[in-house]
């Protein structure tokens, strides 16, 4: 079982929208913590999501590796997977990265879990 983030779709679009895309980025990170959990990787996403910021073209770059990477992984342990990094970089070169980040979030939240890792249950974790 692989510990992930799992959030509801429609309202992440949502309030990407309403805070301007601020909320956005707080979904990009996690969706690469999600990556990292599932390749068994533990070490730190903050350099690779300085990139994504702050790197222009960089976006198109990452959608393709991890969305591969991503389908890879679920293949690899038997879990369906919806989309692909060719799928992933074509949505955002047509600026629709927004689409490519839910299918991605859809991944994950049909992943079967332990542990479902939410902002509300990490904050009942620590009182």
């Amino acid at each position: 079982m692989i510990p992930v983030y799992k959030r509801k779709i429609a309202p992440a679009i949502v309030f990407s929208f309403l805070t301007g895309g601020l909320w956005t980025l707080f979904w990009e990170y996690l969706l690469l913590k999600n990556t990292r959990a599932v390749k068994g990787d533990p070490s730190s996403p903050t350099g690779e999501y300085l990139c994504l910021i702050l790197v222009p073209l960089y976006s198109w770059y990452w959608l393709y590796t991890r969305g591969e990477t991503v389908a890879r992984e679920f293949r690899k342990r038997g879990y369906p997977v919806t989309g692909n990094g060719k799928l992933y970089l074509l949505l955002g070169i047509f600026g629709l990265a927004i689409v490519a980040l839910a299918i991605m979030q859809h991944d994950f939240n049909s992943l079967p879990s332990a542990k479902t890792l939410s902002s509300a249950e990490e904050k009942e974790d620590k009182t």
